[in-house]
């Protein structure tokens, strides 16, 4: 869904933005370190810490991909869209995996961002 979304509709967010400044202000290994180590602390945070809060795995799912959401600084209906289904995606792989499985997604997705970005 998000990158349907992305393809239809390209969004720009405020944490988009913020992303792309930071990484014009760093060399590649070291951003991509950055985004390495946000994927495992965003993880560890949602679906390790929050996750376990909720008694219902539904109650887990929905909660922490609204937080997720929020947290990404959704300024359009575009990127609620986006950062929702990602959200939603990477419970949705804790929920039938485990954490290392969502954390495992989350890399690859900020590993495509990355790439697209060069492209």
């Amino acid at each position: 869904m998000s990158v349907l979304v992305g393809i239809l509709w390209p969004i720009t967010s405020i944490n988009q933005t913020s992303l792309i400044s930071v990484q014009s202000q760093l060399p590649l290994m070291v951003f991509i370190l950055f985004l390495t180590n946000a994927s495992l602390v965003e993880e560890l945070v949602y679906r390790g810490y929050l996750w376990s809060l909720f008694p219902k795995p539904y109650q887990a799912l929905l909660v922490t991909s609204l937080v997720f959401a929020v947290a990404h600084q959704p300024d359009s209906l575009g990127s609620w869209v986006v950062y929702g289904s990602l959200g939603l995606g990477l419970g949705a792989m804790r929920q039938k995996t485990d954490l290392v499985g969502a954390t495992g997604l989350h890399l690859v997705w900020n590993g495509l961002v990355l790439l697209t970005t060069f492209l």
